[in-house]
């Protein structure tokens, strides 16, 4: 229905419809269900359970743009993942970090979290990072 009316599955989209369906199997079938029975009260239930998926993932989408929150729940939490698990090192997770909390960084604002390196260093680093290899991967 949503394709019908317009809805460009192809295009970056942000809202996913079909993640309403994956959160709870078994109310989606006794929707569907009800649904397919044909009547008003059937068609009702579908469509409050829809509307209610909806909303949920319009929730979520909200929250992405709630920068404080997607620093604390994915981007930190992100990081330290990472480090823990050695894709980045304790150096990358630094300059990470500062990239989260400025959203913008330069050669200088790494210089004051690593006072001893030369900005040729830092330069290699950020380039490093701005180009994928990370710790432990090796060169292609």
């Amino acid at each position: 229905m949503l394709v019908k009316q317009g809805f460009n599955v192809h295009f970056s989209r942000v809202l996913n419809p079909t993640a309403v369906f994956c959160g709870d199997r078994n109310l989606y079938y006794k929707s569907l269900s009800r649904a397919d029975r044909g009547d008003d009260e059937g068609f009702l239930e579908w469509s409050l359970y829809v509307l209610s998926g909806l909303k949920t993932e319009i929730k979520k989408t909200d929250k992405l743009v709630d920068y404080p929150y997607l620093i604390k729940h994915i981007l930190h939490p992100a990081i330290n993942y990472s480090l823990e698990k050695n894709i980045v090192s304790e150096s990358d997770a630094k300059i990470l970090r500062l990239a989260v909390e400025k959203q913008e960084i330069a050669n200088a604002d790494v210089k004051k979290i690593f006072p001893a390196k030369h900005i040729a260093g830092i330069s290699r680093l950020l380039r490093r990072l701005l180009g994928g290899k990370y710790a432990g991967e090796k060169e292609r």
